[in-house]
């Protein structure tokens, strides 16, 4: 993003453009807690069109933000985590 000098919305907002409307767009919402993540997942989804579909990663505040996000009928997808150390065999 800091390569096209353009804020993270704007980004979205052309690559929906892009897309169109019809194809599924996916955006991580990022926070600390449940509500942060909640909170920025309602605004991306006032802010772009179409189908927006809200990635969210699997940790105990995750959880949280899914059942939160679930409840209001919004799309989501839980990602799982991948720590470096945990996939090194040697």
């Amino acid at each position: 993003m800091a390569k096209e000098n353009q804020t993270y919305l704007d980004l979205l907002k052309e690559i929906r453009t892009i897309l169109g409307n019809e194809k599924e767009l996916f955006v991580q919402a990022l926070g600390d807690k449940a509500e942060e993540v909640v909170a920025e997942a309602e605004y991306i989804i006032e802010q772009i069109t179409g189908k927006v579909i809200i990635k969210i990663p699997v940790t105990d505040e995750g959880i949280k933000t899914t059942k939160i996000l679930k409840e209001k009928d919004r799309y989501i997808n839980d990602n799982g985590l991948y720590i470096f150390s945990s996939l090194y065999c040697g």
